[in-house]
Protein backbone atom coordinates (compact mmCIF):
# COMPACT_ATOMS: atom_id res chain seq x y z
CA UNK A 1 0.00 0.00 0.00
CA UNK A 2 1.36 3.47 -1.11
CA UNK A 3 0.23 6.79 0.65
CA UNK A 4 1.31 10.04 2.18
CA UNK A 5 2.17 9.89 5.31
CA UNK A 6 2.70 13.33 7.95
CA UNK A 7 6.13 12.50 7.16
CA UNK A 8 6.37 11.94 3.54
CA UNK A 9 5.76 8.62 1.70
CA UNK A 10 5.02 5.18 3.46
CA UNK A 11 5.63 2.35 1.72
CA UNK A 12 4.37 -0.09 4.37
CA UNK A 13 1.74 -2.91 3.90
CA UNK A 14 -1.70 -2.89 5.19
CA UNK A 15 -1.94 -2.32 8.90
CA UNK A 16 -3.12 -5.28 11.42
CA UNK A 17 -6.05 -3.87 13.56
CA UNK A 18 -6.80 -4.06 17.27
CA UNK A 19 -9.23 -2.63 19.70
CA UNK A 20 -8.42 -1.48 23.38
CA UNK A 21 -9.75 0.22 26.62
CA UNK A 22 -7.16 2.67 28.22
CA UNK A 23 -6.77 6.29 29.11
CA UNK A 24 -5.90 8.17 26.20
CA UNK A 25 -3.28 10.00 27.55
CA UNK A 26 -1.66 6.89 28.02
CA UNK A 27 -1.09 5.91 24.45
CA UNK A 28 2.26 7.44 24.11
CA UNK A 29 3.91 5.53 26.97
CA UNK A 30 2.10 2.28 25.71
CA UNK A 31 3.50 2.49 22.42
CA UNK A 32 6.88 3.57 23.81
CA UNK A 33 6.57 0.16 26.27
CA UNK A 34 5.49 -2.16 22.89
CA UNK A 35 7.75 -0.77 20.76
CA UNK A 36 10.45 -1.90 23.22
CA UNK A 37 9.03 -5.08 23.85
CA UNK A 38 8.99 -5.96 20.06
CA UNK A 39 12.42 -5.21 19.39
CA UNK A 40 11.71 -1.49 18.13
CA UNK A 41 12.14 1.93 18.86
CA UNK A 42 10.05 5.20 18.56
CA UNK A 43 11.20 7.91 15.75
CA UNK A 44 8.66 10.18 15.40
CA UNK A 45 5.19 10.92 15.72
CA UNK A 46 2.36 13.38 15.36
CA UNK A 47 -1.16 14.23 16.16
CA UNK A 48 -4.62 15.20 14.03
CA UNK A 49 -5.74 18.47 14.60
CA UNK A 50 -8.91 17.35 16.18
CA UNK A 51 -6.46 15.23 18.45
CA UNK A 52 -8.76 12.33 17.49
CA UNK A 53 -5.63 9.87 16.30
CA UNK A 54 -1.66 9.91 16.79
CA UNK A 55 0.80 8.29 14.78
CA UNK A 56 4.07 6.74 15.60
CA UNK A 57 6.69 6.40 13.57
CA UNK A 58 9.11 3.29 14.42
CA UNK A 59 12.32 1.29 13.44
CA UNK A 60 12.69 -1.93 13.86
CA UNK A 61 16.26 -3.69 15.42
CA UNK A 62 16.59 -4.86 11.81
CA UNK A 63 15.91 -1.42 10.43
CA UNK A 64 12.78 -1.80 8.44
CA UNK A 65 10.18 0.91 9.44
CA UNK A 66 6.99 0.90 11.23
CA UNK A 67 4.14 2.66 12.02
CA UNK A 68 1.08 2.45 14.90
CA UNK A 69 -2.13 4.62 14.48
CA UNK A 70 -4.42 5.06 17.40
CA UNK A 71 -7.64 6.28 17.01
CA UNK A 72 -10.24 7.38 19.53
CA UNK A 73 -13.16 5.20 19.29
CA UNK A 74 -16.86 6.75 19.29
CA UNK A 75 -18.17 10.50 20.05
CA UNK A 76 -15.79 11.13 22.83
CA UNK A 77 -16.25 14.92 23.54
CA UNK A 78 -12.06 15.47 22.91
CA UNK A 79 -11.69 17.81 25.99
CA UNK A 80 -12.17 15.02 28.54
CA UNK A 81 -11.06 12.58 26.08
CA UNK A 82 -6.95 14.12 26.50
CA UNK A 83 -7.35 13.39 30.48
CA UNK A 84 -9.10 9.78 30.41
CA UNK A 85 -8.20 8.08 33.70
CA UNK A 86 -7.37 12.12 35.42
CA UNK A 87 -10.76 12.40 34.74
CA UNK A 88 -12.18 8.98 35.71
CA UNK A 89 -12.17 6.26 33.16
CA UNK A 90 -11.10 4.66 30.15
CA UNK A 91 -12.37 4.65 26.65
CA UNK A 92 -12.35 2.77 23.35
CA UNK A 93 -8.98 3.44 21.31
CA UNK A 94 -8.87 1.45 17.87
CA UNK A 95 -4.61 0.74 16.95
CA UNK A 96 -3.05 -0.34 13.96
CA UNK A 97 -0.14 -1.55 13.37
CA UNK A 98 2.17 -2.19 10.12
CA UNK A 99 5.87 -3.22 10.38
CA UNK A 100 7.99 -3.40 7.63
CA UNK A 101 7.46 -2.19 3.54
CA UNK A 102 5.88 -5.85 2.97
CA UNK A 103 4.07 -6.42 6.02
CA UNK A 104 5.13 -8.71 8.56
CA UNK A 105 1.68 -9.89 11.02
CA UNK A 106 3.48 -12.12 13.40
CA UNK A 107 5.13 -8.73 14.42
CA UNK A 108 2.06 -6.45 13.97
CA UNK A 109 0.55 -9.09 16.14
CA UNK A 110 3.05 -9.00 18.82
CA UNK A 111 3.26 -5.42 18.77
CA UNK A 112 -0.20 -4.59 19.04
CA UNK A 113 -0.15 -7.05 21.96
CA UNK A 114 2.33 -5.47 24.22
CA UNK A 115 0.05 -1.94 23.28
CA UNK A 116 -3.09 -3.37 24.68
CA UNK A 117 -1.21 -4.94 27.59
CA UNK A 118 0.38 -1.61 28.47
CA UNK A 119 -2.47 0.27 28.67
CA UNK A 120 -3.99 -2.39 31.00
CA UNK A 121 -1.26 -1.52 33.58
CA UNK A 122 -2.01 2.01 33.05
CA UNK A 123 -5.80 2.51 33.03
CA UNK A 124 -7.17 4.46 35.50
CA UNK A 125 -3.80 5.22 37.45
CA UNK A 126 -1.27 8.02 37.42
CA UNK A 127 1.65 5.69 36.60
CA UNK A 128 2.88 1.34 36.78
CA UNK A 129 6.28 0.34 36.68
CA UNK A 130 7.56 -1.47 33.47
CA UNK A 131 8.25 -5.42 34.00
CA UNK A 132 11.47 -5.89 34.48
CA UNK A 133 11.77 -7.70 31.33
CA UNK A 134 9.44 -5.63 28.83
CA UNK A 135 9.04 -8.64 26.89
CA UNK A 136 6.54 -9.90 29.20
CA UNK A 137 4.08 -7.51 27.69
CA UNK A 138 4.46 -10.44 24.83
CA UNK A 139 3.14 -13.17 27.37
Amino acid sequence: MFGCSSGGTSFLAPAERSLATGDWDDIRAAVEAGARAAEMAVVSSSESNDGRTKTYQLVTVTDEPAEVVARVRGGADMSSTRSWGAAGGAGPIEISASVGRFGDVERERKLLKAIRQRLEQLSGVDSAPLPEDVRDLLR
